[in-house]
């Protein structure tokens, strides 16, 4: 959040938002804004998500564009939104600077290489921007060092969100900062918060999903089964949650893109084969990456959500969705999951923990009926129907 008000300048016209409704009807909203996005840049701001960071940025670049605020994305050139699209270097162009090889004396990857020049130049265009009286605010969502440090240029107009662990490249720009920097963070959970406290303070902004864009079902579950969503990968657990269901003859339908194709081969494919031998008794159904409202469907028909991550979550984007779908969490202590699951939305275990993951399936049935609550921003909306 702003430590001090940024508005445009006096010499930024805004006729292009005087017929906007949200302002024409909010006298006493803040002028609109100029603000880049810079977003992560290995995976297209589309659905279906590749992940929470995405939707997330999504949601907020358009959300901004609906109030009226000038937006500007840098991301992949893939890339859906109500925002003006600055694609982020292409592999062609990236091919097409270094060459085929590129430079032999370098300690980094192509694909780190790749990362760094498209941020610097991404960093470039905004600085020029803003050297023209042309950017307000920066909101970086990048998980790089380079937005970070370059970032200094402009003191308190520049914002990162940390939504993930502290990443080597991460840790670089962190060291530095906490020498001393006007720049101001947010953190997407209070356990994300305590992570950086050791750097840098930051603000907890909890992440928000759209509400309108989930129809709860709050109605008695014909058939038991769970579902599971998320990016199929160790760190989320896939393996576990269909280990689980299986020692509990439970029935479980699986969502999500396969982020690591080793991990799918050899931890999840055994599984779903050994499964589909059994014919109609089978209990595992894999059925893909989906969009929104694919998840909204089988979210909303599921006896509870199964969460089993196990790396410690900066927020778990897939709770809130659950919970917005009136559907239980059936899930492991995992960073942030507490502060979003409470006993009366579902069902926290130790991580890792089979036997009481286990016993969870016969206590999540006992839950009282769905008196639901999701997080959005810093702020808990009830469910209404």
């Amino acid at each position: 959040m702003l430590s001090s008000p940024v508005t445009r300048s006096a010499q930024q016209p805004a006729e292009s938002f005087q017929n906007d409704p949200y302002i024409a009807t909010n006298p006493h909203s803040p002028a609109p804004l100029r603000i880049a996005v810079i977003a992560h840049s290995l995976y297209p701001i589309a659905e279906p998500y590749a992940g929470g960071l995405e939707k997330m940025t999504h949601l907020i670049c358009d959300g901004l564009v609906d109030l009226g605020h000038e937006v500007l994305l840098y991301a992949h050139k893939d890339s859906k939104t109500k925002a003006t699209l600055m694609p982020l270097l292409t592999e062609d162009e990236f091919d097409q600077l270094i060459g085929a090889t590129g430079p032999q004396n370098l300690s980094m990857s192509r694909e780190d290489l790749h990362s760094y020049l498209a941020y610097q130049m991404a960093m470039r265009d905004i600085i020029a921007r803003d050297e023209r009286g042309d950017i307000d605010i920066v909101h970086n969502h990048s998980l790089h060092h380079i937005p970070m440090m370059t970032g200094q240029a402009f003191g308190p107009r520049f914002f990162t969100t940390f939504h993930t662990p502290i990443f080597p490249t991460l840790h670089l720009a962190l060291l530095t900062l906490s020498q001393g920097t006007s720049t101001q963070f947010t953190a997407v959970s209070e356990y994300q918060q305590q992570l950086f406290s050791e750097f840098v303070p930051s603000h907890v902004v909890y992440n928000g999903i759209d509400i309108t864009s989930f129809t709860p079902n709050l109605e008695p579950i014909e058939e038991e089964v769970y579902f599971w969503c998320g990016r199929i990968c160790p760190e989320k657990g896939t393996h576990l949650a269909m280990q689980y269901c299986k020692q509990a003859n439970k029935k479980l339908i699986i969502a999500g893109p396969k982020s690591n194709e080793g991990y799918f081969n050899e931890q999840v494919e055994p599984l779903l084969q050994q499964d589909a031998s059994l014919g109609k008794d089978k209990l595992f159904s894999y059925v893909g990456h989906l969009t929104n409202s694919e998840i909204n469907q089988y979210l909303r028909q599921a006896t509870a959500m199964l969460f089993t991550s196990t790396w410690d979550e900066p927020y778990g984007l897939t709770l809130a969705e659950s919970l917005a779908c009136g559907t239980p969490v059936l899930g492991f202590d995992a960073g942030a999951s507490s502060e979003i699951i409470t006993p009366e939305t579902g069902i926290i275990v130790a991580k890792e923990d089979a036997d009481a993951f286990v016993q969870g399936f016969n206590e999540i049935d006992i839950l009282p009926p769905p008196n639901l609550t999701v997080m959005v921003g810093e702020s808990l909306r009830p469910i209404t129907t």
